[in-house]
């Protein structure tokens, strides 16, 4: 037996199976011999993916071999490569170059005849598809000659040659409306909209996905989601509809994004604008403030002083507002906990009239924390704050901080004495300083005790991550 024939064997055992199989899950109702159904979106879906990849999917091999009846073999060559069969060469290129150098939709038909695999002659049947991506494409079937049903399995072949040519003209409609949306190396797939399934995927788009194309055909859209939705933020999703309806398509790119100001860039600009504008009228309150008519006491000169007051008050919320939104941005400081714990006690002390006293017991190590500029201030005024309501009796302030090595913890106690009113925290206050904690990872607790007369409060700094 030659080579060519011994393939042919093969070829044809593994065909009579596969059609078997399929035919055993399809319906029970036989098709009429000679007949065939409507295969062209089918067929044109397998030709349109095939201008945009050089090999065929399960899906399509299986069509393929759904349209022969069991005895026949079906194959497909683009340019002189056998697809389907899938590197197989049935026969020499020789023998059907007729076919290959003939117009679209020419049908040929010639015999074949094998001494050695015990079937006699088969009708060698081939139509020429045109080009498809500037290679020659050619179906064809071998149908073995001299069974009942062999002049049934011919004219199924022109049916089915005549569907193969139809959606070529359809393909190639298809295609002019593809390459007016597309340029050669725009990242893109092509997805069946009467399947769901996808037919075509760009090399870029493969690598954008970080997959192998192969992978991704044959999927439902659906089913490519974990690998799309990363892209989402700065990677555009535009969907096309187009074809017709015997082949209709979505085409789907994507399109970098422009670069997009993040939410800290934003804050970092909009802080720096309005510290602008705060600093400018400080300094022109100042200059009021020093000139010879306002030295005086006067209302004038009063309103000046509660300007630069608010001014003052409103850089440190921007400070704050800055902290909340762009923290992560920020460039690190080595801040001594100590000195800034001393800096903020003394600012609480001025702006806040009802702190009759604040004692500090500092045990602690000198401890040296990374952060941005004035956060670790913040964080501690905050606690102090939260401690801080307008009470009828002035508050006293017990601040203690020690450390075991792993951690410090600084410890805010505020106790009332004979007050009237539960002792309750300032919620703002509280919050803002349970924010900036977590930014600097640390934790915040709160807690009213004594009959909830004393409030106190424990940041737990980490020094193992500083």
């Amino acid at each position: 037996m030659s080579q060519t024939e011994t393939i042919l064997e093969r070829s044809h055992l593994q065909s009579h199976t596969v059609n078997a199989d399929r035919r055993s899950r399809l319906s029970s109702v036989p098709e009429p011999i000679g007949c065939a159904r409507d295969y062209r979106p089918a067929i044109a879906s397998l030709l349109l993916g095939l201008k945009y990849r050089s090999f065929l999917t399960p899906s399509e091999q299986v069509l393929l071999d759904e349209l022969t009846d069991q005895h026949s073999i079906s194959f497909l060559i683009r340019g002189r490569t056998y697809l389907h069969p899938a590197d197989v060469e049935l026969f020499p290129f020789e023998e059907i170059q007729s076919a290959i150098g003939s117009p679209s939709g020419c049908v040929f038909s010639q015999t074949w005849r094998s001494t050695s695999d015990g079937r006699g002659t088969y009708a060698l049947m081939t139509v020429s598809l045109g080009e498809i991506a500037y290679n020659r494409m050619i179906f064809g079937m071998l149908i073995p000659l001299g069974l009942r049903r062999d002049q049934a399995a011919i004219s199924r072949f022109h049916e089915i040659a005549r569907q193969f040519d139809e959606a070529s003209q359809i393909v190639a409609r298809t295609s002019t409306q593809i390459d007016n949306h597309i340029s050669r190396n725009d990242p893109f797939l092509i997805v069946n909209r009467a399947s769901g399934r996808v037919i075509a995927v760009s090399d870029s788009a493969a690598d954008l996905l970080k997959s192998d194309s192969g992978k991704l055909l044959d999927l439902e859209f659906g089913q490519l989601k974990p690998q799309v939705t990363p892209l989402l933020g700065q990677t555009a999703l535009t969907m096309t509809s187009l074809g017709e309806n015997a082949l209709p398509i979505c085409l789907i790119r994507f399109e970098s994004r422009p670069a997009r100001v993040g939410r800290e860039d934003l804050a970092a600009f909009l802080v720096h604008k309005m510290r602008n504008k705060v600093s400018s009228i400080y300094t022109a309150a100042s200059y009021l403030q020093t000139t010879t008519c306002w030295k005086c006491e006067s209302d004038e000169a009063d309103l000046a002083q509660l300007i630069q007051s608010e001014i003052t008050e409103l850089d440190q919320q921007l400070q704050r507002f800055h902290l909340m939104l762009g923290y992560n941005q920020m460039n690190k400081l080595q801040v001594n906990l100590a000195d800034a714990a001393a800096v903020c006690i003394e600012q609480v002390r001025i702006s806040r009239s009802g702190i009759r006293a604040v004692r500090v017991n500092w045990q602690a190590s000198p401890v040296v924390i990374s952060a941005p500029n004035g956060a670790v201030e913040h964080l501690l005024e905050s606690i102090i704050q939260s401690h801080t309501q307008d009470y009828v009796e002035p508050a006293e302030i017990d601040i203690t901080a020690a450390d075991d090595g792993d951690q410090v913890r600084v410890t805010v106690c505020t106790a009332l004495e004979n007050h009237k009113r539960p002792a309750i925290f300032a919620s703002g206050w509280a919050s803002l300083g349970d924010c900036l904690a977590t930014l600097m990872d640390a934790q915040l607790h709160h807690r009213v005790d004594h009959n909830c007369q004393t409030l106190t409060s424990e940041l737990i700094i980490p020094l193992r991550n500083k």
